[in-house]
């Protein structure tokens, strides 16, 4: 299933994530690779593995934006530890959780747009 070929039409979520981590290579000019939980390609470990291999000395994982589910509170730090364990040479940062506080902002901003 991870390799099953995926479009906008077939897997809107795959397409929106691919379209959220162009904008995010844009917006912080930072190499992104996106990698997933379950169902998609590649896998979180296989990202890891891809992001070892580059010349920076710090990879930095983010998931979705809010707190809670076993994924962000299990699931990618257990992928984080075994990716240290790993690449020994490389410094693994968990950007997570998101400070309410700033999620509580994009969101007033994206709610002004409409009212």
């Amino acid at each position: 299933m991870r390799r099953w070929p995926r479009t906008g039409d077939n897997d809107p979520f795959h397409a929106g994530s691919v379209e959220l981590a162009d904008e995010l290579r844009r917006e912080s000019g930072l190499d992104i690779i996106l990698g997933f939980n379950e169902f998609c390609s590649p896998s979180l470990a296989e990202a890891l593995d891809r992001a070892a291999l580059s010349a920076s000395r710090i990879i930095v994982i983010t998931p979705m934006m809010t707190r809670g589910g076993e994924h962000s509170a299990v699931d990618i730090p257990e992928a984080i530890r075994a990716a240290r364990e790993k690449h020994s040479g490389k410094e693994f940062a968990y950007a997570w959780p998101f400070p309410t506080r700033d999620i509580a902002r994009f969101l007033s901003g994206q709610i002004s747009r409409f009212v």
